[in-house]
């Protein structure tokens, strides 16, 4: 989230996860243990930004878990029917 928002706030976890701002503040300390080259606070901000270290941890993590949900998701679609949805939507081949 630091990375597309420009800063990490406790509100940013606790409206994409439904969580509470403790479990948020928690959830952010173990990120720094865990990766702690890759946030710095700003007072300015008022939340943690990405450092000019910065490496996304759970980039190819996510993007792996987008592919295969995708994959099961169009499995049922023949490659015809994926084809003409695509164009519907304004992407061609």
């Amino acid at each position: 989230m630091a990375l597309w928002e420009g800063r990490l706030i406790t509100n940013h976890l606790c409206g994409a996860f439904g969580i509470g701002r403790q479990q948020a503040s928690k959830d952010i300390n173990a990120y720094i243990l865990l990766h702690p080259a890759n946030l710095e606070y700003d007072k300015s901000a008022k939340g943690y930004v990405p450092s000019k270290a910065f490496c996304p941890a759970f980039m190819k993590v996510l993007l792996m878990n987008i592919y295969v949900y995708l994959r099961l998701e169009l499995s049922h679609f023949s490659t015809q029917n994926l084809a003409h949805i695509l164009n519907g939507i304004g992407i061609t081949h």
